[in-house]
């Protein structure tokens, strides 16, 4: 759709539901009132959402936290999660930002180009990759019977 759009295409708002229109009225006015607030605080309404998503790791490091059985020793445990992860994810955010600023006014255009392309050449990819069947199975043969199970008895 962000394609499209960008390529110049008119789209109407295709299956829309009436059942969800009160939810996007009130997603829609939080956006608003948030979008008016300074940028720290939406940084953090944005932080604390995002612990909302599955993240594997964060989920990791929560069971770790609850592992503990302890207040302090969980928020030690998360407070290491933090030290990990923002210096990395500060350093990406800021590195991408200072690469991708001469793309600036392309970037509509260009990242739903890219992610069509990666979803074409990861299903062509998938296509090409060989089947795991047993090369008997691939000629035409029969499988090889399974050997019975045969337990060591003591007197052995």
């Amino acid at each position: 759709v962000a394609l499209a759009r960008a390529l110049g295409a008119r789209l109407h708002a295709l299956g829309r539901r009436p059942r969800f229109a009160g939810l996007s009225r009130l997603l829609a006015r939080a956006h608003a009132a948030w979008s008016r607030r300074p940028p720290v605080w939406r940084a953090l309404a944005l932080g604390v959402l995002t612990s909302l998503l599955p993240c594997g790791w964060l989920w990791a490091f929560v069971v770790s936290a609850a592992g503990t059985a302890s207040p302090w020793g969980g928020a030690l445990v998360m407070a290491a999660f933090w030290l990990g992860t923002v210096p990395a994810l500060l350093g990406l955010g800021l590195g991408l930002g200072l690469l991708l600023a001469p793309l600036k006014k392309r970037l509509p255009l260009l990242t739903p180009a890219l992610l069509v392309a990666l979803g074409l050449v990861l299903v062509v990819w998938r296509a090409q990759m060989p089947r795991l069947v047993p090369p008997a199975a691939q000629a035409g043969e029969p499988p090889a019977p399974t050997p019975p199970c045969h337990h060591a008895s003591p007197a052995e």
